[in-house]
């Protein structure tokens, strides 16, 4: 059994007094984070909270800490499976549960006259009961309440921050404060490298996100539990433990009182982000093993991957029907001139016009005859029209827009293999563009 003793504020006033003193933020950090290590550890499926005894603002942050920490595990646990599923292994589903109750409080005596063997006198009411499939869908659901609390979180900042009691203003502390600004740091860059690709993710801009993610992978790797225990680190030591002598007290007795002051408070709705968002960073950096090649290209293939992590079904509609509409195109146009379009590179519209001029004879005729003016285009040197993004196209299309979209068709036995990308010349403007995403 693991039991967590939680900071607490308030006075017990026995010979020696006792007193607490702490931002109540600091409880909900120290449940959110031991109760996210011992899920990690136990793997449950099911989560029961009691709030019976709970007193003042105890019992709801609990609840809400138990489900903070509850979908973060969960969030893991799915992390863990579709990389179980890439590496060609299999788990079988699971759902899981969290159960708040409340019970009488206490047992009502065998004298009273309510009391009947026959009766179960001690009553547990179940106030509230959320079953969470472990599935594509609560992972986006996940996704969406990150995204929804990272604008928040980063216009008012509230982690970790010094606090400064009045009553120890001219104290000598026991211990020397520990540096803030490289924790500050690590916690507000996991948050920002997370919104920066999951704010064009989140409008189905897939090439844009991976730009974006290998950037970021690039800088290193993160150790998203470290946030844990680091958060618990300066917790446990930024405190200020001092005893104070009331000398000439009632009947010339002399009075002592302990006082713990608890001087590092941290936002666990800030902890539990960063925390949130390290794991779905990382989950993404793994798909992607490699680094921007000379031509900046990606099969349609990895593209895809990438579908299941956009939350928004509306953007994620658009994204799969462009792929899709995309290797149709490109199929088709393989297929009819294999010879001239095999294993080049040319801007998408290329492909895209052609396919266009195509529809209106019929296959038959172009595959007879093969019209010179699109050999000839097939033929010609193209550049990607970088002056010529538009930008409403940009973001109807999923951000393969035609004019700044490079792509090559590789022949793969009887089928075709397709690469997408972005002509570097067009970078800029296409990350100006996306830097004015909100």
């Amino acid at each position: 059994m693991d039991i967590i003793i939680a900071p607490g504020i308030g006075l017990i006033d026995t010979s020696e007094r006792r007193i607490f003193r702490c931002n109540p933020a600091n409880y909900a950090v120290m449940v959110f984070s031991e109760l996210l290590k011992i899920f990690l550890g136990v793997e449950p499926t099911t989560v029961i909270v009691d709030i019976t005894h709970g007193i003042n603002y105890m019992p709801h942050i609990l609840v809400l800490m138990v489900e903070k920490a509850f979908k973060t595990y969960i969030l893991k646990q799915y992390i863990s499976r579709q990389q179980t599923h890439r590496e060609g292994g299999s788990e079988e589903e699971k759902s899981y549960k969290i159960i708040v109750v409340n019970s009488d409080p206490y047992i009502q005596s065998r004298r009273t006259q309510q009391y009947r063997e026959s009766e179960n006198i001690l009553y547990i009411n179940i106030i509230s009961c959320e079953e969470i499939e472990l599935n594509e869908e609560s992972y986006k659901a996940i996704l969406e309440e990150l995204i929804l609390n990272i604008d928040k979180v980063l216009k008012t900042p509230q982690s970790p921050k010094a606090y400064r009691f009045k009553e120890v203003r001219d104290v000598k502390e026991v211990i020397k404060s520990l540096t803030l600004d490289e924790y500050n740091e690590e916690i507000a860059r996991e948050i920002k490298d997370f919104k920066d690709f999951m704010k064009t993710l989140k409008h189905g801009l897939i090439l844009p996100t991976i730009y974006k993610v290998l950037e970021l992978r690039s800088q290193g790797k993160s150790d998203c539990l470290k946030i844990l225990y680091k958060a618990l680190e300066y917790m446990d030591h930024e405190k200020l433990i001092y005893s104070k002598c009331r000398c000439g007290g009632n009947e010339g007795k002399d009075s002592k009182s302990l006082e713990v002051y608890r001087k590092i408070w941290l936002d666990p709705n800030v902890l539990s982000l960063a925390v949130g968002s390290c794991l779905v960073k990382e989950n993404i950096y793994g798909m992607y093993n490699r680094t921007i090649d000379q031509e900046n290209l990606f099969s349609l293939e990895m593209l895809k991957k990438l579908l299941e992590h956009i939350p928004s079904t509306v953007a994620y509609e658009i994204a799969k029907n462009e792929l899709h509409d995309i290797e149709r195109r490109a199929k088709h146009v393989a297929r009819l001139f294999e010879e001239e379009v095999i294993d080049r590179l040319y801007p998408y519209y290329v492909i895209h016009d052609i396919y266009d001029a195509v529809e209106e004879v019929s296959v038959f005729e172009a595959l007879k005859s093969k019209p010179e003016d699109i050999k000839k285009m097939l033929r010609d040197v193209h550049k990607a029209r970088c002056d010529k993004i538009d930008r409403r196209n940009f973001y109807a299309h999923a951000g393969f827009e035609k004019n700044i979209t490079l792509i090559r068709i590789r022949k793969h036995g009887e089928d075709f293999l397709i690469e997408l990308g972005y002509d570097k010349d067009c970078l800029e403007r296409i990350y100006k563009i996306v830097g004015e995403i909100k």
